[in-house]
């Protein structure tokens, strides 16, 4: 095996921050931070941040942030949580394999049994819900309710995925914006006067 440089560690478990060589790190579980080198991490769970390069991220979990090199500031609570991310910043997933297969995504909030586990590069997505996703490289999407699921960037979906509501606005060459709302496959334009 190798050995932990750095300061102002805590690591407890077997070879927690076994390879780590950075400072004011805290890990606790069987191979926790194991080949850490970043600076102010939080890992708690066996194998959580297990690659880790990136700073300031607190994952909670079994190999939650598994994968997790240079993504910063990600908050990752539930085992298997963002176990993919790589390189996405300022996330935060809360539940078991919550937003597991971000890779590049980033500032995405994702609470839920299994939610947002099919974008791995969207951004900016609000997902809430047991099951509840975006389709891959969606952005800037909201979605609320068990097994709901946003399949263009910037909608709104609410409800369940057997009857959804969801809300988008398009703009026109003559400034009006409208409001499409999709109920049950159906879909309604309505016009927003600005």
């Amino acid at each position: 095996g190798c050995s932990s440089i750095g300061s102002f560690n805590i690591f407890i478990g077997n070879e927690a921050g076994g390879c780590s060589n950075n400072n004011d790190n805290i890990f606790i579980g069987d191979n926790s931070g194991y080949c850490n080198q970043g600076v102010s991490n939080i890992f708690m769970g066996r194998s959580s941040g297990f690659l880790n390069k990136g700073n300031e991220n607190i994952f909670l979990g079994r190999c939650s942030g598994f994968n997790n090199t240079t993504g910063c500031d990600n908050i990752f609570i539930g085992d298997l949580s963002g176990h993919y991310n790589v390189l996405g910043c300022g996330n935060v997933f809360i539940g078991k394999s919550a937003g597991s297969s971000n890779f590049i995504g980033s500032c995405n909030t994702i609470i839920g049994s299994n939610s947002g586990s099919i974008n791995a590069t969207g951004s900016g997505n609000v997902i809430i819900g047991s099951d509840s996703n975006t389709a891959e490289g969606v952005c800037n999407s909201i979605v609320i309710g068990n097994g709901s699921c946003a399949a263009t960037s910037g909608w709104i979906t609410l409800g369940s995925s057997s009857s959804p509501l969801t809300l988008a606005t398009t703009g026109s060459f003559t400034n009006q914006c409208y409001l499409n709302i999709t109920i049950n496959d159906c879909n309604f334009k309505i016009p927003l006067y600005t």
